[in-house]
């Protein structure tokens, strides 16, 4: 049991780190190989949350002397690809916008451009009638705005792998329980198995532990998988079991009720002598 707990806890571990890895986009491309033209420059931003509007800043300067490109002389467009390599953004920047805020252009892109979790690519191509440069750079679109970094990974392999360790520890715990009431030789009741409320509380933290890994489990596929079936199947047994808990636990203090009469009833039996072989 400990050697395919530490098996599958290391191929979960390297699975994670694996998707981080994959997950890591190319780094910047700038045209910056001629000496006349434009250069353009943008705060780094890699990743950004899905369906989240955006606006993307950026400054234009003359690559030969270095001063700012302002509107004056000079037009700027954006172009925004998804995850499929659709061009479903084109639009010209806008210059200045923001008060007080000067040399500025800037794109506003709506939220429903990143409806969905991938890699997107954008491209800024500046130019005059005489200049111009153009901008590339890839933009990764998760559910929580986070790259899924290897310290992110492990991170929740840990909290993964903390739940799937104290699931298998209680399961253990209620395997060594014992089962039923107390007999004797000739299958009498002679005394009462209080561990049995014990096991119905273990057994209760085990569905909380299972609704816990659904929750996390369906999160993480929302945050990072591109394809989100498997996501929205993690989610729907997710929901299934979390809206089931309430009726369980309704259930489970019936019986706690019932299990404490029987149990009052079969004390007064043994106290006068009287060992039932059922209950």
């Amino acid at each position: 049991m400990a050697k395919r707990f530490l098996v599958l806890s290391l191929f979960c571990l390297i699975l994670l780190m694996s998707i981080s890895m994959i997950s890591s986009a190319p780094p910047v491309s700038q045209v910056q190989q001629f000496t006349t033209g434009y250069i353009i420059k943008i705060p780094y931003q890699e990743t950004i949350k899905q369906g989240q509007d955006f606006t993307f800043y950026f400054h234009v300067f003359n690559i030969s002397d270095g001063v700012p490109i302002t509107n004056l002389t000079t037009k700027c467009f954006f172009h925004l690809y998804n995850s499929s390599g659709n061009h479903i953004v084109n639009l010209t920047a806008d210059y200045e916008k923001l008060p007080n805020v000067f040399n500025e252009w800037e794109a506003y892109i709506k939220g429903g451009n990143f409806s969905k979790v991938g890699l997107y690519n954008y491209i800024i191509q500046c130019n005059s009638t005489t200049l111009g440069g153009y901008f590339e750079m890839h933009l990764e679109v998760t559910g929580t705005g986070l790259e899924l970094t290897v310290a992110r990974s492990i991170i929740y392999f840990g909290f993964f792998m903390l739940l799937i360790f104290f699931f298998i520890v209680i399961l253990l715990a209620i395997s060594k329980l014992p089962e039923g009431e107390e007999r004797n030789s000739e299958g009498e009741i002679i005394s009462i198995n209080s561990l049995k409320y014990l096991k119905s509380v273990f057994l209760f933290i085990e569905w909380l532990l299972i609704i816990s890994i659904f929750y996390l489990s369906s999160n993480l596929a929302f945050a990072y998988l591109g394809e989100q079936m498997f996501a929205k199947i993690l989610f729907a047994l997710f929901t299934i079991c979390f809206r089931l808990t309430l009726p369980i636990i309704v259930i489970w203090f019936i019986w706690i009720f019932v299990q404490i009469a029987q149990d009052k009833k079969l004390k007064g039996l043994i106290s006068h002598g009287i060992y039932p072989t059922k209950l």
